[in-house]
């Protein structure tokens, strides 16, 4: 045979993802890939079906899932109820009620209380029903003397008119203890750690004491007392409608935004084990949560409302619709919180279009996806770059305003749902081969973790992805085949300028006695398609399809399966002759 004569092969040794920008080229892209997963090896496999885990009354506004005293756990908002999920039998203890029935809604843990957040209150949510956030009793006042008050040692919280004081008298005790602001009641008072009667003490709210006679110097008075609630204000606090709690062990704390002032951000203060305890002592089971006044701060100068944070590292991402600041969390609570605008022009556009990747966020902008390195430090464009050249022309038009945008650490993959999509698409980044892919089938609404996998919310009922199931199930019983295609972009064989005819394919695969469809066509339609039928093996099998179709001068291969059963594809060769 002469060399003119000789068969040309296209090999994949490992499949590539969607690229729809890149020219035609002997890297034989993808054009599309629908419900195939690309795994770290390269092979293609269909991805797991799902099952439904509970349907609720009403429509699925938000998911909280973790492990809670060593029990994996959920919590959900639907309507205006909060429910607690059992993902052990898939049931579910409705636990309260809300004020609204719509609207953005966040769920999320602090310090042993899980919290609701809608726009009009910070729910605590408790076994035995559901109440207004009250939070830390702050020390207010620490070791005043008696007859003036010293400087303030916590602000008070916004959450609460509660507070502490204490005294330590001096050389010269007095019968008035200052409290600085109107006193409304006192749930408790100590001396030297003994409970004081009430009748041995009173309020005198015209000189903002409290009188308590037979004090000597050295006592020491502690005071657990409730200031008239006009000094707090919530409404601005209560207002906001996302959260995310962020710090270590020693400075955890919450921070919220959304609220009416959208580029205001509110920050807790940090309280420690041995203060919660001093608190609760009196005011028992009002959780950590503390928002000290003048803990709120400004990102930018109002031209841009925040729309997502995120944890980078030991930093705060702050996105706005229209920049990317940062904040270290060294400097978490102080009134003056510094941040630092690292990118003037790429923001996040979508209020669920941020998570982690790894150790980097991920940001969907106007235009473009971003993946931001960890050279934060650096300012403008060099810290972040774009990972979506090669989808962007498949996005719809406002995927980039309503994106939802979650990472499935089980598989390593940050999922991009367009919600309200009709073929239930959603766009699949891996995090560690970065190639795309996507799956349709899936109407989420909202993403959450299980204890083995992740799940979803659509509509009512809420799905767990299940590694066992090759199908999908819906919330009716019904069950649905998972179709996946594979469209590999035009072949030349490095041959553009002559005619060939496809010869051979070589497929490395385990089909599990199922059938593959192969589909060559050109420009002028199908040339051939074949079913590749397998048989159940534990092993690996080549199979080999002898073909010897029309002339071409680029043809495009589709691989589709719709059976029921999961499939795996190693390696592919394709072989033409002149």
């Amino acid at each position: 045979m002469s060399n003119s004569r000789a068969l040309a092969k296209a090999e994949l040794n490992g499949f590539s993802g969607i690229d729809v920008s890149s020219p035609v080229s002997d890297k034989y892209r993808a054009d599309d890939i629908v419900n195939f997963r690309i795994l770290p090896d390269g092979s293609l496999i269909k991805r797991n079906g799902y099952r439904p885990l509970v349907r609720l009354p009403m429509e699925v506004r938000a998911v909280w899932t973790g492990y809670l005293g060593g029990e994996f756990i959920g919590y959900a908002v639907a309507g205006d109820s909060v429910y607690k999920l059992d993902f052990s039998n898939g049931s579910y203890t409705h636990l309260g009620y809300i004020y609204t029935s719509e609207g953005r809604v966040s769920i999320f843990y602090y310090i042993g209380h899980i919290y609701v957040i809608d726009g009009e209150e910070i729910y605590d949510v408790k076994e035995n029903g559901i109440v207004a956030a009250e939070g830390y009793a702050p020390l207010f006042g620490k070791d005043w003397d008696t007859s003036y008050a010293g400087e303030i040692n916590e602000p008070l919280n916004l959450l609460t008119p509660h507070a502490r004081i204490s005294y330590l008298v001096g050389d010269n005790p007095s019968i008035f203890l200052a409290t600085v602001y109107s006193v409304r009641s006192i749930e408790a008072l100590y001396v030297n750690g003994e409970l004081i009667d009430v009748s041995e003490y009173k309020i005198d709210d015209n000189f903002k004491t409290i009188n308590i006679s037979g004090l000597q110097s050295g006592d020491r008075v502690l005071v657990y007392l409730t200031f008239v609630s006009s000094l707090t204000d919530r409404s601005e606090l209560v207002a906001n409608t996302e959260a995310m709690v962020f710090g270590g062990i020693s400075n955890s704390r919450v921070f919220m935004w959304g609220g009416e002032d959208k580029n205001i951000m509110f920050s807790s203060g940090y309280v420690s084990n041995e203060n919660l305890r001093e608190s609760e002592r009196i005011y028992s089971d009002k959780g950590a949560l503390y928002f000290p006044s003048g803990y709120d701060f400004s990102v930018g100068d109002g031209r841009y409302a925040i729309t997502a944070v995120n944890r980078h590292y030991d930093r705060l991402l702050i996105f706005t619709d229209g920049d990317t600041w940062m904040a270290d969390s060294g400097a978490c609570g102080i009134e003056e919180f510094p941040v630092m605008r690292i990118n003037s022009d790429t923001g996040c556009s979508s209020v669920t279009g941020s998570a982690k990747c790894g150790n980097d966020p991920i940001s969907v902008g106007i235009g473009r996806i971003m993946r931001w390195t960890s050279n934060t430090d650096e300012l403008e464009d060099c810290n972040s770059y774009s990972i979506s050249d090669g989808i962007s022309p498949l996005l719809p038009r406002d995927f980039f305003e309503n994106a939802l945008v979650y990472e499935d650490s089980f598989n390593r993959e940050i999922l991009f749902a367009v919600r309200g999509d009709e073929k239930g698409t959603v766009f699949v980044y891996g995090i560690s081969n970065g190639k795309w892919y996507r799956y349709e089938g899936i109407g989420a609404e909202t993403f959450f973790s299980g204890p083995d996998s992740i799940g979803f919310s659509s509509g009512e009922t809420l799905y767990m992805f299940d590694a066992s199931l090759d199908e999908d199930i819906v919330s009716s019983g019904e069950r649905y085949p998972i179709v996946s295609e594979y469209s590999l972009s035009q072949m030349d064989f490095g041959m553009p300028e002559r005619k060939k005819r496809v010869m051979e394919v070589n497929i490395e695969a385990d089909l599990q006695d199922e059938n593959l469809e192969l589909t060559f066509e050109s420009d002028g339609g199908i040339l051939t398609s074949r079913m590749v039928s397998g048989r159940a093996s534990d092993f690996v099998t080549v199979y080999s399809e002898r073909m010897n179709t029309d002339r071409f001068g680029s043809v495009r291969l589709r691989l589709k399966s719709d059976s029921s059963v999961s499939q795996r594809i190693y390696r592919l060769t394709v072989s033409a002759k002149p």
